[in-house]
């Protein structure tokens, strides 16, 4: 069973509050980095040798998870998530993003 981390209220008003702006515009698809799931715990993440990562959106806390885990990860990636910093797909296209 994965353990839930209780996000602070404040926390969870500004995650909200951006999520909305984001998703407002059709084109752009983004997903917070962070998660509130701690799946270092799970038994499965602990008897594994190594960790082999897909579709992590809403569920993996990528700072920490990288932080602390100490196993050989591989990660194939479906989109640019992990690249784009929350983005799934480039932005550049979006004249309000260029700079």
């Amino acid at each position: 069973m994965f353990l839930r981390l209780k996000y602070t209220s404040k926390y969870k008003k500004l995650h909200q509050k951006y999520t909305k702006l984001l998703l407002k515009k059709k084109e752009v698809q983004f997903t917070f980095t962070e998660s509130a799931y701690n799946i270092l715990s799970h038994h499965l993440v602990k008897e594994a040798d190594i960790i082999h990562l897909h579709w992590v959106a809403h569920f993996l806390d990528y700072a920490s998870f990288f932080k602390k885990i100490n196993k050989p990860v591989v990660w194939t990636l479906h989109d640019k998530n992990p690249l784009n910093g929350g983005f799934h797909y480039d932005i550049y296209f979006l004249e309000e993003y260029r700079t």
